[in-house]
């Protein structure tokens, strides 16, 4: 098949799905943010203040401001498909009535969100900046720096929205999509995105409202819209069809229940290549992985993170069993030879390796 034409027909199917199936949405506070102040000392943050700024003072030097945002996506499930995403921002102040180009940035480097708090002094200038904020320099003040002085961030804009008076604004894209995506699937490489203004003109700088923003409906807010599993409860990683994969998934996502994944399935827990009995390649399978770290088809049927003698214990009480189409097991044999030889062949394995 064409691979364009494979694609369409992906997305179309994506697009019934969701359809058939009732997207979600949630919506998500930022759960850290903060101003770059451009400083030669990166000596000023605001990290607690009610605002956060982008674009340029009106200052002949360090009039520079960048806006940083961070949010949390473990409250969407593991197992959600995810259908688009939108950035809402309030606009309170500005420098100037110019529409004015945002564009919104990936972010590289970690950084934090520190006590300062400026809002006694005029929120747009900053304060000393405290242990943890993010400056200038810094990614978390005094010792973490930036690589580049006012942060580390893709070049290319994620989402690129106009600014003029003070309102509400929105950035979505199918890159600001592919960034939550990326941080979905890898939380460790999510340190959210930076918002950066005209900085070629002066006066461009617009007053935003920041997550202690005491108006709860301006606050910073990441809008995601999924489908759960393209409406399969048990499809636990998410790619469309429940399958052994998602018993490894659900191993170790307390959000989805192994046992209904195996139900799902109509598999007898131990049955770890999924042939549809517990047997003694499944003994064999357990042997191989035993007092190592594993998943669910490397014998961890405890789930909790090792292969050890309780899986032994359970894989031994589920042998012989077999499994029909819907899901009831079969009479669980009297221990008989064939178990016997199994048992024996498992611990002379492991006997031999002690050995050695």
């Amino acid at each position: 098949m064409n691979r364009s034409l494979f694609f369409m027909l992906a997305g179309l199917w994506l697009v019934l799905a969701a359809s058939a199936n009732g997207a979600e949405e949630i919506q998500l506070v930022a759960d850290r943010d903060a101003t770059l102040y451009e400083s030669s000392s990166g000596a000023l943050a605001n990290g607690a203040g009610t605002f956060l700024y982008s674009g340029t003072t009106g200052q002949f030097s360090n009039g520079k401001r960048r806006l940083l945002l961070h949010f949390d996506l473990s409250s969407i499930p593991t197992n959600a498909v995810l259908m688009d995403a939108e950035l809402s921002l309030s606009v309170s102040k500005g420098a100037t009535s110019d529409s004015t180009d945002y564009g919104l940035h990936r972010v590289l480097s970690d950084w934090g969100e520190g006590d300062s708090d400026a809002s006694e002094l005029g929120q747009g200038q900053g304060t000393a900046a405290a242990e943890g904020d993010a400056t200038w320099l810094h990614t978390f003040s005094p010792n973490g720096t930036w690589t580049t002085p006012g942060g580390d961030f893709v070049e290319e804009p994620s989402a690129v929205t106009a600014i003029r008076f003070a309102n509400d604004y929105a950035w979505s894209s199918e890159q600001l999509l592919d960034d939550v995506q990326v941080w979905f699937d890898q939380p460790t490489d999510n340190f959210g995105w930076i918002l950066v203004g005209n900085e070629a003109e002066t006066r461009t700088s617009r007053q935003f409202s920041s997550r202690s923003n005491p108006v709860i409906e301006s606050r910073p807010t990441l809008t995601v819209s999924y489908v759960i599993g393209l409406g399969l409860p048990t499809d636990c990683n998410g790619d469309g069809v429940v399958d052994l994969l998602d018993l490894d998934c659900a191993c170790s996502d307390t959000n989805v229940d192994i046992d209904e994944v195996l139900n799902e399935l109509g598999l007898i827990k131990g049955d770890l290549d999924g042939d549809g009995e517990v047997g003694f390649p499944d003994f064999l399978t357990l042997s191989n992985g035993y007092g190592q770290p594993g998943t669910y088809s490397g014998g961890d049927i405890d789930c909790d993170g090792s292969v050890g003698f309780s899986d032994f214990l359970l894989l031994s009480g589920a042998y012989g069993q077999t499994s029909v189409a819907s899901g009831a097991l079969s009479t669980v044999p009297e221990p008989n030879g064939g178990l016997a030889m199994s048992i024996g062949g498992l611990l002379f394995v492991l006997g031999f390796r002690k050995f050695r």
